[in-house]
């Protein structure tokens, strides 16, 4: 564990978070803990929002670019999504990823991960759980089981006692039964199409690593008419929202994913105000029964201990002693089996109100009033937010301990129809503030399709972003000028407490301090931190001050903003491009600062350097990197680019990488190993960009490649020759 330099407690502390998703329950939830904590503490919440580490999908693989900007200057300890951060890599890249960050404090999520305090969540016990409730309450014997990504550690552990489990219960293990997935509900589709395509895969139960395949799974079940839970029962994990409410119910497993950001957030908070030694939290997860594995819809109470009742037990000298009791088994029950959200939501004196009210109810014969209370309560709990799950746990428990008496068992269908309406309102109410929001991006997306100046985007942007409670943002643009790539930027447009600043804008500052003048001092702010960039170059940053709980929607902004000042710069080089075909071309080397016979001269310069110090395996190199070891300017580098070789720069970068990757491929001894591996060593940054570059290029993709290399039959198109010159892969065996 590093060593937390002692800081100044009256400082104010900026925690960071570093986010791979906006849209997955997992890390929603995880947020809405860290901002929990943040709230009460009176701290600076800053969300990095970038992807999984070196994902295969391009437009993931860019955001990551976003984890460049972390640093001291703007924060003070970070909190790592790790079990979505480190999807697609070993654990042990995962640990260089955060070494990049010491020696500010980190603390994990998902990922236990040596000498760092970690936040886990106890999926072995849960998992177990699962399992033996499908082979001896159901009788299940041939359970498949649908995997997350292989590097994935909860994916890992959950395969793992699943296999357990089997060979307990003396159940052979069918590896036909293992079924492929990514934790999204398109892979839980396919999973599922697999058990019918391939020979030995039927099954009478579905396990799978989390809700999204489980559901995905449903639903092609159902396309091909299986009946659930009848002919195949399957359950989840995680427990999102749509798991309640699709038909059959979920059967699944509930993680605190709330308290896993709570508890995070407290972690590194007493990391920076002097604890040396913080433990690793393990929350216990629970088990959550439905109907699509065979059981009632009915979640059975966590806490089914009965008070026992003698003879007058609802006499007054008794009645108090009894609500005391059952006040204080309720709250305890909510503690263990709810988020701390929740818990903080409630109120005690409701349930004084309802258990009040339910013993005149039995004392006068007369229900009507109880009912009625029980409803205007429920009502009012779901203004704040109380989930009306709870409120199914509440009844449940409370009817489980006075069950003795007939006349309280009498009420339980009634007040159970009470809670499935207002389940039922709230889900409508979910669904109608989704449709506002949607509704809301669109108009503010048509806003944005007739801007072309940066005026008309001050304005669609001052007139929109009070809808989406965007109390704050800030747009930043790269401005290098000659030196280190990304290091310094300039405000294009400023946006504080529901006002343009346009004081602010244009004024250069150094990239990592995020603000021009940092964070507010004063209270708690959410702050959210997104990259924007222009094809594959990190062009910029855009940060929003929300008090929004659904930040998913700044992804969408992010998007249909910087696509806006693309439009506008793209308007603005058109206007200027828009004289005559001879005056352009002189216009070009004017602007360039280049004579006519000068571009030349450059590019021969330029291949001579890039063959020699091979510039390009570094990932991060930049246009003005580039332009600086041959002393000219990024806009002369980019126009000699393609005036001379009819590309944009980073075609032009990743030409060299294919061709250093085909020969180092052509070197290796080993034939079998990844392309991938080297084609990053080159300096690619993901997969999708390599395998388009490489198609483009060679017409192959590099498994054809692969296939035919042996052959020594495979060409180059006319874009590669003109840069790296005419040959056939033959030569390189010569």
């Amino acid at each position: 564990m590093h060593v937390v330099k002692r800081r100044d407690y009256n400082k104010k502390i900026n925690l960071g978070l570093l986010m791979g998703d906006l849209y997955g329950f997992y890390e929603k939830n995880i947020y809405a803990g860290a901002k929990q904590f943040a709230a009460e503490h009176d701290i600076n919440l800053i969300c990095f929002i970038g992807s999984e580490l070196f994902s295969n999908i391009k437009n993931n693989a860019r955001r990551n670019d976003i984890y460049d900007l972390v640093s001291s200057y703007n924060i003070d300890g970070i909190i790592g999504i790790s079990c979505t951060l480190g999807n697609h890599i070993s654990k042990q890249r995962l640990i260089d990823f955060y070494n990049r960050f010491i020696p500010l404090p980190i603390v994990s999520i998902g990922t236990d991960i040596k000498n760092m305090p970690s936040v886990l969540c106890d999926n072995e016990k849960s998992m177990r759980q699962l399992m033996i409730h499908f082979i001896k309450e159901h009788g299940r014997k041939k359970i498949a089981f649908i995997k997350g990504h292989d590097t994935n550690p909860d994916s890992q552990l959950r395969f793992k006692v699943y296999r357990e489990v089997l060979a307990e219960y003396n159940i052979p293990f069918d590896e036909n039964l293992v079924l492929p997935g990514v934790f999204t509900s398109e892979s839980g589709e396919k999973a599922a199409a697999m058990l019918f395509e391939q020979p030995g895969a039927r099954c009478d139960a579905v396990i799978s690593c989390n809700d999204y395949m489980a559901l995905g799974a449903i639903a092609e079940l159902q396309r091909r008419k299986v009946s659930i839970p009848e002919e195949i029962s399957i359950a989840g994990f995680d427990d999102i929202v749509k798991s309640r409410f699709i038909k059959p119910t979920l059967t699944t497993v509930r993680q605190p994913t709330f308290d896993m950001g709570y508890k995070a957030a407290q972690q590194l908070y007493r990391r920076l105000r002097g604890v040396e030694h913080v433990e690793n939290i393990v929350l216990p997860a629970q088990m959550v029964i439905r109907e699509s594995c065979g059981c009632s819809a009915k979640e059975e109470p966590r806490s089914p201990h009965e008070i026992i009742m003698k003879k007058g037990w609802l006499a007054f000298q008794n009645k108090a002693t009894i609500k005391e009791k059952l006040v204080q088994r309720v709250l305890e029950s909510a503690y263990h089996s709810f988020p701390i959200s929740v818990n903080k939501s409630i109120k005690p004196e409701w349930i004084d109100k309802i258990l009040e009210a339910l013993f005149v109810a039995i004392k006068e014969k007369n229900n009507s009033r109880f009912l009625t209370i029980v409803q205007n309560i429920i009502d009012e709990s779901i203004i704040h937010n109380v989930d009306t799950d709870l409120w199914n746990h509440i009844f449940s428990l409370v009817f489980n301990c006075l069950k003795k008496d007939i006349r309280v068992k009498a009420l339980y269908p009634a007040v159970m129809n009470i809670v499935d309406f207002f389940k039922l309102r709230q889900r409508e109410m979910t669904v109608a503030n989704d449709y506002e929001q949607s509704r809301q991006l669109s108009v503010t997306a048509k806003s944005l399709v007739s801007v072309f100046d940066l005026r008309g985007l001050r304005r669609v942007l001052i007139a929109e972003l009070p809808r989406f409670a965007v109390k704050s943002l800030y747009i930043s643009l790269f401005d290098s000028q000659g030196e280190t790539p990304k290091k310094y930027s300039k405000l294009l447009f400023v946006y504080e407490n529901y006002k343009a600043n346009p004081a602010k804008t244009e004024s250069r500052y150094f990239s990592k301090k995020l603000i021009p003048g940092g964070f507010k001092i004063n209270g708690s702010n959410v702050y959210v931190v997104m990259p924007f960039h222009f094809e594959d170059e990190h062009v910029g940053f855009i940060i929003f001050e929300t008090e929004n709980r659904n930040i998913g929607i700044f992804d969408i902004l992010t998007a249909h903003i910087s696509k806006t000042i693309k439009v506008i710069d793209l308007y603005r080089k058109t206007k200027m491009n828009s004289k005559s075909p001879a005056h352009n071309e002189k216009l070009k080397y004017k602007k360039s600062g280049l004579a006519a016979g000068q571009a030349e001269k450059y590019f021969n310069r330029l291949i001579e350097l890039m063959e020699q110090k091979k510039n390009y395996t570094d990932p991060d190199l930049s246009p003005d990197c580039l332009a600086k070891e041959l002393n000219i300017s990024r806009h002369n580098l980019s126009f000699i680019i393609n005036k001379c070789a009819g590309l944009n720069f980073y075609d032009f970068i990743n030409t060299y990488r294919v061709k250093e990757m085909i020969e180092c491929f052509s070197r290796a001894e080993d034939k079998n190993m990844k392309m991938i591996d080297i084609a990053m060593d080159c300096g690619f940054r993901s997969k999708s960009t390599f395998n388009k570059t490489f198609k483009k290029y060679t017409d192959l993709t590099p498994s054809e490649f692969k296939q035919k290399i042996n052959r020594k039959s495979v060409t180059f198109k006319a874009g590669f020759a003109r840069i790296c010159g005419e040959y056939s892969l033959a030569d390189m065996y010569q």
